[in-house]
């Protein structure tokens, strides 16, 4: 690493330390959510399947709920560390613009879900995409739009939950 990259690297840091630092900072939020994310699970597990039964004809329904659970328990179990990263970030974001969060919290919030959002829902489609497809013994090309249309229903849900709550709980 050159002087130069060194000199950045320190300075990134060195703004990321806030006065107080914890640990832990990460660990409520998750303990809280994640049993709503398993909650939320249920649905859109089922919601997928029903997606998948349509678009792909002759497979049974058990199996393709088999594969479409995996394929969700794994893209959750991958994008926890992406939240927990994202969450980082947003805390860090947060922190330095507190002044913006004061007075645009819905949209700041909104700003922050986005962030996280966007690469969950890749994620989840190619990470869902890759283990219905081994599971189903298919091609790519017969998964992969289905996995883009079922996320695109499951996180278009969770948008308007999202934007409901904000709407209604933030200040």
């Amino acid at each position: 690493m050159t002087k130069r990259n060194q000199r950045r690297l320190l300075m990134i840091l060195a703004g990321m330390i806030p006065s107080a630092a914890h640990a832990d900072a990460g660990l409520l939020p998750l303990v809280v959510v994640w049993p709503v994310f398993l909650v939320a699970l249920i649905p859109i597990v089922l919601i997928e399947t029903e997606i998948f039964r349509r678009r792909l004809a002759g497979v049974p329904y058990f199996k393709l709920f088999q594969a479409v659970a995996m394929g969700n328990a794994v893209s959750t179990i991958l994008g926890v560390p992406l939240f927990i990263v994202l969450l980082v970030g947003g805390s860090f974001l947060g922190f330095r613009a507190e002044s913006f969060w004061a007075r645009n919290g819905r949209l700041f919030g909104l700003v922050l879900a986005a962030g996280y959002l966007i690469p969950a829902y890749f994620v989840s489609v190619h990470s869902e995409a890759f283990v219905i497809r081994k599971m189903l013994k298919n091609t790519k090309e017969a998964i992969l739009p289905v996995s883009r249309v079922a996320n695109l229903w499951s996180y278009g849900v969770l948008v308007i939950v999202f934007i409901g709550f904000t709407l209604t709980i933030a200040k």
